[in-house]
């Protein structure tokens, strides 16, 4: 057996896909073997050998999908249509208010978590609303009507009693 045809055999199985170490080595062994015969034998045998190998392993299970990312909803969408997109994508949608006069009211102007970043399913998205500010106006203050004068001998005759002259 020669060192350099099993050494061969063995980068070809690695090129082929093979990791285990174990199997790598079986494989090389038998090609090498074979190469004391016939070199291009040898070759097609291991090219066989390994992806024999690879077939009869059972395939590594998939990789778990990626958390679901937060749906871009803000800014000018009503809370009701911004809620749909929000549940659809698998979270929670929470209103928070924005009391302003300045703003297109009844929409989204913002969100939290920002739109396209990952959160965990069922994650809460606040959804901040704008609403118009209530105008508070002063309170009405009647005027009231002078105070009269009213004089002691006056409150006396109103009393009943004849005040002394």
């Amino acid at each position: 057996m020669d060192l350099y045809n099993f050494l061969v055999d063995r980068v070809v199985a690695q090129n082929e896909g093979v990791t285990d170490e174990a199997a790598a080595n079986r494989i090389a062994l038998l090609g090498s073997l074979v190469a004391q015969q016939n070199m291009l034998l040898s070759l097609i045998l291991v090219q066989k050998l390994a992806r024999d190998e690879l077939a009869s392993r059972p395939a590594p299970p998939p990789p778990p999908p990626p958390p679901p990312a937060v749906p871009l909803v803000a800014p000018l969408t009503t809370f009701e249509q911004a809620s749909i997109q929000v549940s659809a994508a698998g979270f929670h949608a929470v209103r928070q208010d924005l009391w302003t006069r300045a703003e297109p009211l009844e929409v989204v102007l913002a969100q939290d978590p920002a739109p396209f970043s990952e959160a965990a399913p069922g994650a809460d998205v606040t959804l901040v609303v704008a609403r118009l500010e209530e105008v508070k106006s002063p309170p009405v203050v009647l005027a009231a009507e002078p105070a009269q004068k009213i004089s002691a001998p006056k409150m006396a005759k109103a009393a009943g009693s004849d005040p002394a002259p």
